[in-house]
């Protein structure tokens, strides 16, 4: 007899039950105090994503797959960079053993350059710097998302509006709501101590001649 498959409940984040009650909540309480989210609200497509990048971000369960991913993946680029390295070595020790002192030395050049990475292997996979509880990574590349989309920048106010209609869509809504000024903090931490990151998001959004939005 097959087994039956377990199901997601639809009121979850990333449901479409869910995306319903976030973007009821920003038609309720958001859309004539914030014209970003007003212009969010026309495009029920961009609603929508708008939605799964938001639950994505207040899902913390999210953010710690994506921190034990990334631990994975350092874990396994540190063993094989281990594993080159001694393989190198033993490469030099048998060119210099044939009088070979030229491919010696430039084998010694690889090792210096491997073993430099190896000893940033802890700050280039770790994961604090993205954020403590949440992935600001998400939350960033969701504002360079809108701002794509809607051809003019997203405002902190408006990301704290749509991260507090998030939680209350999650039904677990913080004590004090989320501030613009929060905000701000986090992601300018973010962006000050994640350079690459923001280089291949910027990538991913050119930035053009994006007037500031109120």
């Amino acid at each position: 007899m097959a087994r039956k498959k377990t199901t997601k409940p639809d009121n979850n984040a990333g449901t479409p039950a869910w995306d319903d009650r976030f973007i009821d909540i920003l038609k309720r309480d958001y859309k004539n105090l914030d014209n970003v989210i007003a212009a969010i609200l026309e495009n029920e497509q961009l609603a929508r994503e708008c939605a799964v990048k938001i639950s994505t971000y207040v899902d913390k369960n999210v953010s710690a797959r994506l921190y034990k991913t990334r631990k994975i993946r350092g874990a396994q680029h540190k063993k094989r960079l281990k594993i080159a390295i001694v393989g190198l070595n033993e490469s030099i020790s048998l060119y210099r053993e044939r009088g070979r002192q030229a491919e010696a030395v430039y084998l010694s050049t690889l090792t210096l350059e491997l073993s430099a990475q190896l000893g940033m292997i802890k700050e280039a996979y770790g994961t604090k710097r993205h954020g403590r509880d949440r992935s600001h990574l998400i939350l960033y590349e969701c504002k360079l998302f809108l701002e794509s989309a809607l051809g003019h920048r997203v405002t902190y106010s408006t990301l704290a509006n749509l991260v507090n209609a998030g939680f209350e869509a999650d039904r677990n809504s913080p004590k004090d709501p989320i501030t613009e000024e929060q905000l701000r903090k986090n992601l300018e931490s973010f962006q000050d101590r994640n350079p690459a990151a923001v280089a291949v998001l910027a990538r991913s959004y050119p930035p053009g001649t994006i007037p500031e939005t109120k």
